[in-house]
């Protein structure tokens, strides 16, 4: 389960010319340096931070989607404040058939841009944070769902967001290792690689379509990735949304 990331903390260009052509990138510059006023060196997903995202709609600019997916069919808004914390992560294996996310997964993807994430290690009864993120230190693409969801009685539109996950690779089998782990094995978002990320977004005319898309669910190649302690995150003496969050911290009882 993914509930801890990093987005935002780079500069417009780093993000811009990773997803859109020089001519896009000039016209969602100011846009993008305005997302940059979210930056976070952690959040947490039960506070349902903003997250980016490129769409299946608007495939050629960043929008920001609220982390917790309601679906569209959920009729009140104490139902949707209850729905949100439990669809902050959808497993892959499962999107097409799990009410909650069947329609968004035939007909409203995106990718989620994301700096990375933290994940924590069980040992000796104690959790671990650890910071991971890609090798060559570029922005990683991970494979989302988002909803329109509206307030009949207040009339505000929502859009929001979940993480697509997957099985776990060497890397996240070592990390994940919680005891809620050892019931649904280990898992980890669904990063997909530059050149297949857009593959995410296209759309199913016929099952062929939906087979393709079933192919992408998978896990990053652990030689791509790297992972290291980091401090508490969260509690009376967690570091929060600081820089000191990815830094690395050695705990002379975790043996690594």
């Amino acid at each position: 389960m993914c509930v801890d990331t990093e987005q935002l903390t780079k500069s417009a260009d780093y993000y811009g010319s990773h997803y859109l052509t020089q001519e896009q990138l000039e016209k969602e510059r100011a846009e993008i340096e305005e997302y940059l006023d979210l930056k976070a060196y952690h959040s947490n997903g039960y506070s349902h931070p903003l997250l980016p995202v490129i769409t299946n709609e608007k495939p050629n600019r960043f929008q920001m989607f609220r982390w917790g997916l309601i679906p569209f069919f959920i009729k009140t808004e104490k139902d949707a404040e209850q729905i949100k914390k439990k669809c902050l992560n959808a497993m892959g294996e499962t999107i097409w058939e799990r009410p909650s996310y069947r329609e968004a997964s035939k007909k409203r993807r995106c990718l989620i841009v994301l700096d990375g994430f933290f994940e924590h290690h069980a040992y000796n009864g104690k959790k671990y944070p650890f910071f991971i993120s890609l090798k060559n230190d570029e922005p990683m693409t991970v494979a989302g769902l988002w909803e329109q969801w509206e307030n009949k009685v207040t009339g505000e539109v929502k859009h929001t967001t979940t993480i697509v996950t997957t099985v776990g690779n060497d890397m996240m089998s070592f990390i994940h290792n919680s005891k809620r782990t050892e019931e649904v094995g280990p898992r980890m978002p669904l990063i997909l690689p530059k050149e297949l990320m857009r593959d995410w977004l296209r759309p199913i005319n016929d099952n062929a379509d939906k087979e393709l898309l079933k192919e992408l669910i998978k896990p990053f190649e652990t030689d791509e990735m790297q992972a290291w302690p980091v401090r508490q995150l969260l509690g009376k003496n967690g570091v929060g949304n600081s820089p000191f969050a990815k830094e690395p911290f050695y705990y002379e009882e975790l043996p690594i």
